[in-house]
């Protein structure tokens, strides 16, 4: 087992992309029922969700991955490389052999790097994979991630999948967790569950829940074959479902918290950046009992209606990214909890509703899908009375509105807009704001004003909006650190930002 200790000149990690296998029109869907090897060598048509336009490679290679390698870089900290990184041939056996790595990566080596990812967009499952680690410390150096993004969704649903995979790729591992003595299974809900118990795990899953005994933090499962469940390298949807690491991810606010954040810390060779985690509403302080005990009574009814429902109305999601149908959480057929399976309400991407596509995304829906909405860039769903609305010739229940949201960073103070006002009010946290009369027309009468960090921690761009907490204090190196390669108008441009604010960005190789 490798043992790193942490050294006092550790710092942000420099992560370095390579995208040669984008700019292989080879490597990827250009064209619909054209035939790909897939990631895992099996031939396959090219179906229409995994074709990748000029304009959606353009806006993965320049927007959504350096956005979620940000969300890495700017968190987690380690010894770093002080001679160029040789990378060294992968295993032909993994499905790093899929990757294109260039000669000079071998030798001489990547400057100013501590870490390369390669990046292609074959068809099939977006996955993350470690390629290589440094030796003897274990610490992973090269991997690689498969992506194609969402082509119906905005910026952010994009950004925090990729950046979920990237994890992978840093090694967030079942199998490489239980190698570093992070694992311990334990009884919980009437079953066996799998759970990360390392020191700083713990610790901040007990903070985080609020309950000093509990044991650490549950892994999910998956199935692999019919009737056999394995370990899944997310944590548990039903615990922590808005979290960065969850299995259900795609359909949460997938917040970068304290927990992933103490994982990585607990692998030794890295060191959490703290100040830099991001609040997650999701079981915060709900007590031992939200672990130990069923979601759901006897009777049906929730014991937590914050994160699971039992009706059918449409209401906001816990992270607030748009409204939310009630789905009930399959945890498996081999495993499954004594108490049942959870519902929780997720937001669905797209849905089909005669024929049309059709989201409950904020981001996502048109002003006219809903009377009062305002939705868009910087939309978010906000909590309301229960009203009717007919809706394909049904009658639809809802108790939220997509309204306009702008957070007030200095006084953390939160104002809000929807379709029937002109300006921008002032909701208090707690509060409730009345809808006025000119807006008559309107269904829903008061808005129930969200807590400052519920709608304010992640941005319509998938960043967040914490500044970077304890940045180095040179800050002309900020763009060695997280892989700058770019020409020297580029350079320019930095110095001229760094002079105003303290940035984290990332370039390709």
């Amino acid at each position: 087992q490798a043992y790193t200790v942490a050294t006092s000149k550790r710092q942000l990690i420099r992560i370095k992309t390579s995208m040669e296998d984008l700019k292989d029109e080879k490597k990827y869907c250009t064209t619909e029922n054209a035939k790909l090897r897939t990631s895992d060598g099996r031939e396959l048509s090219c179906d229409k969700d995994y074709i990748l336009t000029e304009e959606q490679k353009t806006n993965l290679m320049e927007k959504i991955i350096p956005a979620a390698v940000k969300l890495h870089a700017e968190r987690l900290l380690v010894d770093p490389e002080s001679t160029p990184l040789i990378i060294p041939q992968f295993n032909q056996s993994t499905d790093c052999r899929f990757f294109t790595v260039p000669q000079d990566h071998h030798n001489p080596g990547v400057e100013n790097a501590d870490f390369v990812l390669y990046v292609a967009a074959k068809p099939g499952d977006a996955f993350g994979v470690t390629c290589a680690n440094k030796e003897p410390s274990g610490r992973p150096i090269a991997g690689g991630l498969n992506f194609i993004p969402y082509q119906t969704v905005s910026t952010r649903p994009n950004v925090r999948q990729a950046a979920h995979h990237i994890a992978h790729a840093l090694g967030f591992d079942y199998e490489r967790m239980k190698s570093l003595g992070m694992i311990s299974v334990i009884t919980v809900r009437g079953v066996k569950r799998v759970v990360v118990s390392s020191d700083m795990t713990k610790k901040m899953a007990q903070e985080h829940y609020g309950c000093s005994n509990l044991e650490g933090m549950e892994l999910d499962y998956r199935e692999r074959k019919v009737f056999r469940m394995d370990v899944s390298s997310t944590w548990s949807s039903r615990n922590a479902k808005d979290e960065l690491m969850s299995s259900l991810h795609a359909f949460g606010g997938a917040y970068y918290t304290v927990l992933t954040m103490a994982a990585f810390h607990d692998m030794k060779y890295y060191s959490a950046n703290w100040g830099m985690e991001e609040p997650m509403s999701w079981g915060n302080k709900s007590g031992c009992d939200f672990i130990r005990k069923g979601c759901l009574t006897e009777n049906g009814v929730s014991n937590y209606p914050n994160a699971f429902c039992t009706d059918e109305r449409l209401r906001c999601s816990s992270d607030r990214f748009g409204l939310a149908k009630c789905v009930d959480v399959d945890e498996g057929t081999v495993n499954a909890d004594k108490t049942g399976s959870c519902p929780v309400l997720v937001s669905p991407l797209s849905v089909r509703e005669d024929a049309s596509l059709f989201s409950f995304a904020c981001t996502e829906l048109g002003d006219a899908d809903f009377p009062g909405f305002l939705t868009g860039e910087n939309s978010m769903c906000l909590t309301t009375n229960e009203y009717d609305v007919e809706k394909y010739g049904n009658t639809t229940k809802l108790s939220g509105v997509c309204a306009q949201v702008l957070c007030d960073k200095s006084n953390r103070k939160v104002k809000v807009k929807y379709s029937g006002i002109l300006e921008f009010q002032e909701c208090p946290s707690g509060s409730e704001i009345a809808v006025g009369s000119s807006s008559a027309s309107l269904k829903f009468k008061r808005i129930h004003c969200p807590m400052y960090t519920e709608v304010c921690t992640v941005a319509s761009d998938g960043s967040s909006l914490h500044p970077l907490a304890n940045a180095p204090h040179d800050q002309s190196d900020i763009a060695h650190r997280v892989g700058m390669n770019g020409n020297s108008a580029a350079h320019s441009l930095l110095h001229a930002l760094l002079l105003a604010v303290t940035l984290v960005v990332v370039v390709s190789l």
